[in-house]
């Protein structure tokens, strides 16, 4: 049999990733594949597919077969993404028993903030003797998706991917203002201090805040007391224009 090389461009990060794999036939490919998730383009996956290739997933029974199969399933499927305007971002990265394995994340709508802090699925590939793409496996259960380790390299994007700002309260033309309400004790223990510190500090970030703070007493108007004194409680009012 003969053997050949497929040639493929890789950049600097890409070439020390691949070196770094066990199975460096089956860790180019997982770039082209990454490549094309960045890129929501089939042309990094167009050529060096083995005639009989398979493409499996964990969540779904159907098994595809053969080059034309499954680059019409990428066509469709990159058009069906990039109309949905949902985020979406893959990572050269390793599963927890060093094979390597794209990182796939999505978000689940234009609002989510948290998509890129856990893979939804990981894609494993193997390659025959030749160079050749055989298998294209999705892992959506087992291992979790999560234990695959990052790289930080995201090929076909120019800057890594970043989330939406992470905010605590959208607002409505009903909302006028959010309470945060601390509570802490004022005891003796070594704790009680410390906890006191952090309110402190937590004024100290929250310049300009209406704070309104109160010991929660008893009937007779003296502070509920007990083994460890006076719980009290810190009210934080931050009213939005």
């Amino acid at each position: 049999m003969t053997t050949y090389r497929i040639q493929v461009e890789f950049s600097d990060d890409e070439r020390a990733w691949i070196a770094r794999c066990d199975d460096q036939p089956s860790g180019r490919w997982i770039v082209r594949y990454v490549r094309a998730i960045n890129t929501l383009a089939v042309a990094p996956l167009a050529s060096g597919l083995a005639s009989e290739v398979t493409y499996e997933s964990q969540s779904v029974f159907d098994r595809m077969v053969g080059q034309d199969r499954l680059l019409t399933y990428w066509r469709d499927k990159f058009d069906t993404i990039r109309g949905s305007g949902r985020a979406l971002a893959a990572e050269l990265s390793r599963l927890p028993d060093g094979q390597p394995c794209a990182a796939l994340y999505q978000a689940v709508s234009e609002s989510d903030a948290n998509w890129l802090d856990t893979p939804l699925a990981a894609m494993t590939i193997k390659a025959n003797a030749i160079g050749e793409a055989e298998s294209f496996f999705m892992i959506t259960c087992v291992p979790d998706p999560a234990s695959a380790c990052g790289s930080g390299i995201f090929p076909g994007r120019t800057q890594p991917p970043a989330a939406h700002p992470k905010r605590f309260v959208r607002t409505s033309s009903a909302f006028d203002e959010i309470t945060l309400c601390v509570f802490y004790l004022d005891g003796a223990i070594g704790l009680d201090p410390e906890m006191v510190e952090a309110v402190a500090q937590v004024r100290e970030q929250l310049p300009g805040i209406r704070i309104v703070e109160s010991s929660f007493q008893n009937a007779s108007g003296s502070p509920r007391q007990g083994a460890r004194g006076a719980v009290r409680g810190l009210w934080f009012g931050v009213g939005v224009p």
